[in-house]
């Protein structure tokens, strides 16, 4: 069975890590697996590129960006709900190598992961799903939105995209209904299994307004972790706990990210410092967030060793995923992995990563008070937060090893090509 994954890059950004931690345990149950991306870095083994980003084409890939910004542009106000709130916008209408690339590696399944930015135009996906049986795992809302890959409200995407529900404040050409109808000419009685990621987002597909045009099989599984990799460095110690501060750690690809709620985060950590409270915050990820008076931050910065990023969470007290939507939750199924307690807030995929008041704490959305009271819920006790701790790790290994994970999908496969 050759298994070719397709993602933007082979490094950086949630989907990829997701990739890359299947494909590897693909390639150790002894399946012939493969990733396609536009540039390979040379770091994960049996990966081909579009291109070498060399010479002319790394010139033609940036006039192509920044025509694409310029068209995106034209629509106004941009796809936002709050003035820093910025969203991932992808047109994906040129024409590029990867059709006859996926061709010549004759693989038995192709499996999309993260394919935006214009790496796989609309229409040859369509190519793609006429030739080869096609898996897409739903890293995002990109696969049955418009442009857009996080939709704020349901109202589009549900309904479809018309003239009518389109946002009474927006100005321009209407890029999101352009490429959702795209879409669904281009793929309307196609085949496509999906794999949603979490059930929030598997319900989602169902629930398109276009994926109802679209046969396949639809399925729900996690992303996996490396559960020897994220572990808990040592047994948490209840003496002494209450006479030092809290460690708390946070992380995103762009801390300042408005969906990732790092302001939510610096509000709830306001109160709790007028409270009293004695806090050290944790960061990892790129940007950094402005801080609070009188609050320490050691920002990591980009933790590219998963075992330097299992030793930040291990070295916390908790940690916080403000996020306003996950499609899963990686950084939440870490920590707990590494056996942290997460708290959150009760929505989209990190309902089914945190337990609420099992392994971490669900806050009312998006409340900072109740975020801060999860926080001090998770750390006033040092008896609970240890018995938080001992689930968390439980949670983990039951839910989300890699193994289990890879053989879940590798069940799919085997049931895709059964039917053929």
């Amino acid at each position: 069975m050759k298994i070719l994954h397709i993602n933007k890059r082979d490094s950086g950004g949630g989907a990829f890590t997701a990739c890359e931690r299947l494909h590897r345990a693909l390639l150790a149950q002894g399946v012939d697996s493969w990733i396609l991306c536009e540039v390979p870095s040379g770091n994960v083994p049996h990966t081909v590129g579009m291109r070498t980003g060399n010479g002319r084409g790394r010139v033609a890939d940036r006039l192509w960006s920044r025509l694409r910004f310029e068209i995106k542009r034209l629509q106004r106000p941009p796809l936002f709900v709050e003035p820093d709130c910025h969203t991932t916008f992808s047109l994906n209408f040129t024409r590029n190598g990867l059709l006859n690339a996926v061709r010549k590696l004759k693989p038995d399944i192709v499996h999309l992961h993260w394919v935006g930015g214009g790496l796989l135009r609309i229409e040859d996906l369509a190519a793609l799903a006429a030739e080869f049986p096609l898996v897409w795992t739903l890293h995002d809302m990109w696969p049955f939105c418009g442009a857009e890959h996080v939709a704020y409200t349901e109202t589009r995407w549900k309904a479809g995209y018309t003239k009518e529900n389109r946002p009474p404040a927006a100005q321009g050409p209407d890029w999101n209904r352009r490429v959702w109808r795209r879409k669904r000419q281009a793929w309307a009685g196609s085949t496509i299994h999906t794999i949603g990621v979490s059930r929030w987002m598997h319900d989602c597909v169902k629930r398109s307004r276009l994926f109802q045009d679209i046969t396949g099989l639809r399925r729900m599984i996690h992303n996996g972790l490396d559960a020897e990799v994220f572990c808990p460095v040592a047994l948490p110690a209840v003496e002494g706990r209450d006479r030092r501060p809290w460690r708390i750690a946070f992380g995103a690809i762009r801390q300042e990210n408005w969906l990732k709620g790092g302001g939510l985060l610096l509000a709830a950590l306001d109160r709790l410092q007028r409270t009293g409270c004695v806090m050290e915050l944790l960061t990892f990820g790129g940007g950094a967030l402005p801080g609070l008076a009188g609050l320490p931050v050691d920002n990591r910065g980009r933790l590219n060793d998963p075992a330097d990023l299992a030793g930040l969470y291990a070295s916390a007290d908790l940690t916080v995923v403000p996020s306003r939507l996950e499609s899963f939750g990686q950084v939440a199924a870490e920590s707990l992995a590494c056996g942290t307690p997460v708290v959150c807030f009760d929505t989209s995929g990190l309902r089914d990563v945190v337990a609420h008041k099992e392994n971490g704490y669900r806050a009312r959305c998006y409340d900072p008070t109740d975020l801060a009271e999860g926080i001090r819920w998770c750390l006033a006790s040092p008896e609970r937060h240890a018995a938080l701790c001992r689930r968390a790790r439980a949670t983990a290994l039951e839910r989300f090893r890699i193994e289990a994970i890879a053989a879940r999908t590798m069940e799919l496969y085997a049931e895709i090509l059964d039917s053929q």
